[in-house]
């Protein structure tokens, strides 16, 4: 599929499309299915891992429900404290994550920086902001028990 389509240059990114079912997808490998869109967008994006923002130039790495992916930046990107609407709406480095979590946030959503949270002092700013793990003990995927996002306490 031709993605991210510049409208002044007419070019765009081919990105190979999900194979296998709806319910077992298949992609090569280093790729992962992301299915979006209510289903009507599967492709077989890059894994990364979000605190090394991993990618190619052009891309940033997000963390979407069990895995870091590679996108291709947006036009516009929020910045960290600033609203955000989709998982990639935040710039490098920076996640999309529930408002009551980040200082003085106005929106239901806000960007915060993903963090190590087995580091000490991951997080800068704030000093009622921690690094809290993303996944409860136990229930993080593998490569990503480390994963955190800086947040109030």
């Amino acid at each position: 599929m031709c993605w991210h389509i510049d409208a002044e240059l007419q070019t765009g990114t081919c990105v190979s499309l999900c194979g296998g079912s709806f319910d077992a997808p298949l992609c090569a490998e280093g790729t992962s299915c992301a299915i979006t869109n209510e289903g009507v967008l599967n492709l077989c994006l890059p894994r990364c891992d979000p605190l090394l923002q991993d990618c190619e130039p052009g891309w940033m790495c997000i963390f979407d429900q069990d895995r870091g992916l590679c996108v291709i930046e947006p036009n516009y990107l929020a910045d960290q404290g600033e609203p955000c609407e989709y998982v990639n709406g935040c710039k490098a480095g920076l996640a999309c994550i529930d408002g009551a979590e980040v200082p003085m946030c106005e929106g239901l959503m806000c960007c915060s920086l993903y963090c190590d949270h087995t580091l000490p002092n991951a997080c800068t700013g704030a000093p009622e902001v921690s690094c809290q793990p993303w996944f409860e003990p136990g229930q993080a995927p593998a490569g990503y028990e480390h994963l955190g996002r800086c947040s109030l306490l």
